[in-house]
């Protein structure tokens, strides 16, 4: 499949997100002989900690890394003393030592394994390149990143998920689309509350079909 990489915001900014959507289903009934949904993703950043051989640079712009590693400098004595006192009252027991999820925030791809399997790798790469304003065509066995080249045009396919990887939907901690392969990587895209209802009607419609 021949993918394209477009930079530009201006060809789906001028169509409503409703008008896009319903091209882009077009495209799915078209290409796909299989149930699926379409969800709006806006991607702000990848989340890069349990991934080996790409790092987070580049997944924002040079000048807020640059602000945080400052900010971080100069407070440093002041996180020593917070985590030193924090340390002390959790063991008097002031602050229960449970650890607390933090679910991924909106945008956020959340990648893990590393870049010997070629998917999450140049999912990765891909990504980077492209535009913010992504769709997600998601059904019970692949996931496929599709842009808007041009308006007079079908959309595009910039990534989409091998047969290999699996698709599972999360609901409860990580609100998230998850992509799994049998290696162990892993690519959770987490929408907005919004797109997530779409996501959660879609597997609750189509749960029987979902493989065990």
């Amino acid at each position: 499949m021949k993918l394209v990489v477009s930079n530009t915001e201006e060809d789906d900014a001028a169509l409503g997100d409703k008008e896009v959507r319903d091209r882009v289903r077009r495209w799915g009934s078209e290409s796909w002989n299989e149930y699926f949904e379409v969800v709006l993703f806006r991607w702000k950043k990848f989340k890069l900690d349990d991934f080996s051989g790409r790092q987070e640079l580049g997944t924002v712009p040079v000048w807020y890394l640059i602000g945080w590693i400052l900010f971080i400098v100069v407070l440093f004595p002041v996180l020593l003393v917070y985590v030193w006192v924090r340390e002390l009252l959790e063991a008097i027991e002031v602050i229960d030592e449970a650890e607390h999820k933090v679910k991924p925030a909106p945008g956020v791809i959340v990648v893990s394994g590393s870049k010997s399997n070629p998917g999450p790798t140049s999912l990765i790469d891909t990504v980077k390149r492209a535009r913010r304003r992504l769709w997600l065509v998601v059904s019970r066995s692949r996931v496929a990143v599709v842009v808007l080249n041009d308006p007079e045009k079908p959309p595009r396919v910039i990534w989409q998920s091998d047969e290999s990887a699996s698709v599972r939907f999360h609901h409860a901690s990580q609100q998230s689309i998850e992509v799994a392969w049998p290696d162990g990587c892993r690519a959770y895209f987490c929408p907005t509350s919004e797109e997530r209802k779409l996501v959660t009607r879609f597997a609750n419609a189509t749960r029987d079909s979902e493989p065990r």
